[in-house]
């Protein structure tokens, strides 16, 4: 019989699901979305997301942050809607990253997230004030489970 759950080990280091779709993406828009994590095979439970970005111009202080959308291939075959030109389902809606009104590095972590057992890629929503920089900001998966004993 288990009596005790516990991490089964430190989470992962960082895979990066978002890179280039990051570049100079403006203010009050979305990612093309980014890389497929293969979940169906990993079945990872938990996801911490880390955000990286360095804006040019800091960004407004009304509150700037970003949505984290996880786009699930649910099926197996098709992907649920949500892209740059197409609002994914509110439900897919999974962390905000809320970014400080600066121009220095940041490094932004959400989570833990739980994951669902199949495929799926991210979206990024821009609320900041400002748009990405060109290059170098990144949105990277760091995962972990459960272990019962």
């Amino acid at each position: 019989m288990a009596n005790k759950v516990q991490w089964d080990a430190a989470a992962t280091s960082g895979t990066d699901l978002l890179t280039t779709e990051l570049n100079t993406l403006s203010d009050n828009a979305r990612t093309a979305v980014g890389t497929e994590y293969d979940n169906e095979t990993n079945l990872n439970q938990y996801g911490w997301f880390v955000l990286e970005v360095t804006f040019g111009s800091a960004p407004g202080d009304d509150v700037p942050h970003c949505k984290l959308y996880l786009v699930r291939k649910f099926d197996g075959t098709a992907y649920e809607d949500g892209s740059a030109t197409v609002v994914p389902s509110p439900d897919a809606l999974v962390a905000a990253f809320r970014v400080q009104a600066s121009t220095a590095a940041q490094n932004i972590v959400v989570g833990p997230v739980l994951l669902p057992p199949f495929d799926f890629k991210l979206l990024l929503e821009n609320q900041t004030g400002q748009a990405f920089p060109a290059s170098g900001s990144t949105v990277a998966i760091h995962v972990a489970n459960d272990e019962v004993q």
